[in-house]
């Protein structure tokens, strides 16, 4: 049996998510603002887990200080339950992301190009690539070399080799 409160939350978060959906969103799209993530790189799914985050965030403020200056608790706590909703259909709709890619800074990924380059320090000229993972440019001899199964070649700086390449292939010697 549920508490008997359970109830009414749930149906309260029901009526804020209408009226703030009529602000965020429109008839024919609902989570407009949440949809929007991808203007910015970043799938449906990443924009309700950062905003999860600012959510959790302000709780941890509110935990550490027992006080919170523009929101009350209740509310910071009723949004978290509303996004989590909306994080599950982001999941339904099959609007989500990778794990890693959460953490990482939003990009939309780029073919690997090159471009000459001069490398001050050194005074040579050389080809720079660019990451497939940040599309941070890269020397020859920092780029980590990796080739698809269409055959196509990728090029990665350290960090995202290690996210992309090893982290995926981690349980899979």
């Amino acid at each position: 049996m549920a508490h008997p409160r359970f109830k009414e939350i749930v149906e309260s978060l029901v009526v804020l998510h209408v009226k703030k959906s009529a602000d965020y969103g429109s008839e024919d799209n609902p989570l407009g603002n949440i949809n929007a993530a991808t203007r910015l790189g970043v799938t449906p799914f990443t924009g309700v887990a950062l905003r999860l985050q600012d959510k959790f965030a302000r709780l941890e403020s509110y935990v550490k200080k027992g006080k919170l200056h523009n929101e009350g608790v209740e509310d910071t706590l009723r949004d978290i339950a509303v996004y989590a909703i909306i994080g599950l259909i982001t999941l339904e709709e099959g609007k989500l992301t990778p794990p890693e890619r959460i953490i990482r800074k939003p990009h939309i990924p780029k073919k690997p190009t090159k471009e000459k380059a001069h490398d001050q320090n050194e005074g040579e000229t050389g080809i720079t690539y660019h990451c497939a993972g940040c599309s941070q440019p890269l020397k020859t001899i920092d780029a980590r070399k990796r080739t698809t199964v269409t055959g196509e070649t990728k090029y990665y700086c350290n960090p995202c080799y290690e996210l992309y390449i090893k982290g995926a292939n981690k349980n899979n010697p």
